[in-house]
């Protein structure tokens, strides 16, 4: 096994005359979570071929948890990893690659690797490294993203599987012992957001949330994200006060679906930790600002939006008036009455 193809699953490697299939997957925590229904259909539909995906590194360890995927690659960083990389891939003899992003990096490596089929949607001047082009049709009762991600792999469901993620019984075990060996409820929040400030909740919100939940139900506060986000939790953290924990950063991310998993509720922006939870089983409120809850939102049964928006758009630049404005019109204590229902099992 090659230090860059980073993780095998236990299936038995095909010769070299059997069927395997490159998928290039998003960029973003939740866009790859929202790419796993159109994957696990076609696992489904195609079992006997094997099932490769090209990821940037931050998102390896997501796809270790999914049973559907054969062999994970990663992005390189530089030139002569670019080559090492293609020179490896070159030996699985893909005969189709789907690319789910629209960027021109995505589209490149199939076109080098001399994918036989590459399908993918046009734009950002690659549609000539492109053998089959998806034009995307919005259909009724269709309109969430991974509707596009299914068209582009060929799948015609009109039912979505949600995502699967299978979390390893070591990781449940050593966040149980660390944890969750307390009485009382745990409840997560993830205050932060990886898009950025367009897409958070204010944290002096998160923290007068966090105090009435903690007095009026007794319960424990996780503070959860990356590491990037654990001054913005240390903040909210230290507001809460007693009982409150901050996470962010201090575990491996099969450790966070585990702690997740755990949570009698998690309470999120629109932000990769919210698809994670949702696709753990565990209910989610999240909260939206002005971006398109119907189009992006987590995918489950679970799933609770809050938003206070007649303007609902995909595209949102990082910093916007509007969709401060409209987040901060959401106040704690009407998300506490919804937290509570939720709970109730309401």
């Amino acid at each position: 096994m090659h230090a860059f193809h980073a993780y095998a699953s236990g299936k038995d490697l095909p010769d070299k005359n059997s069927k395997a299939v490159l998928i290039v997957c998003p960029n973003w925590f939740g866009d790859s979570i929202m790419a796993m229904p159109a994957i696990q259909a076609y696992s489904r539909l195609h079992p006997e071929t094997r099932l490769n995906i090209l990821v940037k590194s931050k998102c390896h360890s997501l796809w270790t948890m999914h049973p559907d995927i054969d062999a994970i690659w990663n992005y390189p960083c530089n030139l002569a990893g670019l080559i090492k990389t293609i020179n490896s891939l070159r030996k699985e003899m893909f005969h189709t690659a789907f690319v789910l992003p629209n960027s021109f990096r995505s589209a490149l490596f199939p076109f080098l690797l001399h994918i036989p089929c590459r399908v993918g949607t046009a734009g950002h001047q690659r549609a000539w490294m492109l053998t089959d082009i998806v034009k995307l049709q919005s259909l009724l009762g269709q309109k969430h993203q991974c509707y596009e991600y299914m068209q582009i792999m060929g799948i015609k469901d009109k039912e979505v599987e949600p995502p699967k993620i299978t979390i390893p019984p070591v990781s449940i075990t050593h966040i149980k012992e660390r944890f969750f060996h307390d009485h009382g409820i745990s409840i997560g929040f993830f205050p932060g957001a990886a898009y950025g400030p367009s897409k958070r909740w204010p944290s002096d919100s998160f923290i007068k949330l966090g105090r009435i939940l903690k007095e009026s139900l007794q319960c424990n506060i996780l503070l959860l994200g990356s590491s990037k986000e654990s001054a913005l939790c240390a903040q909210v953290c230290n507001g809460i006060g007693k009982e409150a924990v901050n996470l962010a950063g201090s575990t491996s991310l099969p450790e966070l679906a585990a702690t997740l998993s755990l949570c009698k509720l998690v309470i999120a922006n629109d932000s990769g930790g919210a698809h994670l939870a949702s696709a753990v089983g565990t209910p989610v409120l999240v909260i939206f600002g002005i971006t398109d809850s119907e189009k992006t939102g987590p995918l489950g049964k679970n799933v609770t939006v809050l938003q206070n928006s007649d303007i609902q758009k995909r595209k949102l630049k990082r910093i916007s008036k509007a969709a401060t404005k409209n987040l901060r019109q959401i106040r704690p204590e009407h998300v506490f009455k919804v937290a509570c229902r939720i709970l109730n099992g309401q």
